[in-house]
């Protein structure tokens, strides 16, 4: 009789909902620690802005090109679905819920954890406003405040929100796999350190 034995240490390693092992738990607490400090900046900034900034007056940074405008927007980018901000609470709530299940249960690489814990930070941070700023719950305005040419104005969860997401499309580019079973099956191992 041929085969391979597996013992008890490394049955199941691979299969799903199985523990992914120690880097798998690092690159998850790597996006968790990112996630938080992240959350931390975004919500410090806007307490500095709702405090050191009057609502739609701007403030040149670098003349025209970069400033500071304090606004509340009530919808996403470009204050799109600004009539249904219940609809954008409940969008940015499963949109944190997916990237953390995501986060926890099949990430292994680290560079996938940063991405995906500093997508969840700002995410996060925009959430709370959601829930906790007026008008009141589920229909919080967002505090945005940096200003640029032609684009919408954006705060420090956006820009986090984005570099995760840039990230996420290089490692998809480059085919780099987010968790060792994607790896392994990509490449007919086992996927063990």
């Amino acid at each position: 009789m041929t085969g391979k034995v597996s013992s008890p240490h490394n049955a199941g390693r691979n299969a799903p909902g199985v523990c992914r092992g120690k880097r798998g738990v690092r690159a998850s607490l790597i996006g968790l620690l990112l996630a938080l400090l992240v959350f931390l900046a975004d919500q410090a900034s806007k307490a500095w802005a709702l405090s050191s900034l009057i609502e739609y007056q701007r403030v040149d940074i670098l003349g025209r090109f970069f400033g500071l405008q304090l606004v509340f927007n009530p919808g996403a980018a470009w204050s799109l679905g600004g009539s249904s901000t219940w609809l954008v609470t409940i969008l940015q709530a499963l949109l944190a819920c997916g990237i953390s299940f995501y986060l926890f249960r099949k990430v292994d690489d680290y560079g996938w954890g940063i991405a995906l814990g500093l997508m969840l930070g700002g995410a996060l941070g925009n959430l709370y406003d959601r829930l906790f700023r007026a008008p009141g719950f589920a229909h919080g305005h967002v505090v945005d405040f940096f200003v640029l040419p032609r684009w919408p104005i954006f705060n420090v969860a956006d820009i986090f929100i984005v570099t995760g997401c840039c990230l996420v499309m290089l490692f998809v580019l480059t085919n780099r796999p987010a968790g060792r079973e994607t790896a392994a099956s990509a490449t007919g191992g086992t996927g063990d350190e």
